[in-house]
């Protein structure tokens, strides 16, 4: 990714499809960028929501009494329904997708040395000294 803020860093390797005209691969693809940073958020919030919370003890009830209930909104959705979190996983998604269109950009040019790469699948040192 380009890293213009030096506070984050992933990497994807790139190689060529079998045949010439599916272009380029991506280890690991745009979509696994995105579906594990989906992970990584939904896992956070259901840590988060199952940290038992002080004025969630027991011990603290007889102070509290009254003034909260099991129904009220959950850590989770109150995370999810916020602007600032949409916002942020927005920026965050459109990064990962500007990113990877500069890096399907760049493999373009790898395109040129298709040939150098398709004969070193194919070369036999043991058939080349064969023939010598």
């Amino acid at each position: 990714m380009q890293n213009t803020s030096k506070k984050y860093s992933i990497t994807t390797v790139v190689g060529f499809e079998p045949a010439p005209e599916d272009g380029m691969n991506f280890t690991p693809a745009k979509s696994e960028f995105v579906s594990q940073f989906d992970k990584l958020l939904n896992d956070m919030q259901q840590v988060t929501e199952e940290v038992v919370r002080v004025i969630s003890h027991q011990d603290f009830h007889q102070y509290i009494h009254g003034l909260i209930t099991d129904s009220g909104p959950r850590f989770k959705s109150i995370v999810e329904e916020s602007y600032d979190n949409k916002q942020i996983k927005k920026d965050i998604d459109e990064k990962i997708a500007s990113d990877f269109q500069l890096i399907e950009q760049s493999a373009k040019s790898c395109e040129n040395v298709r040939d150098v790469y398709e004969f070193d699948q194919t070369f036999s040192f043991e058939d080349f000294k064969s023939t010598n």
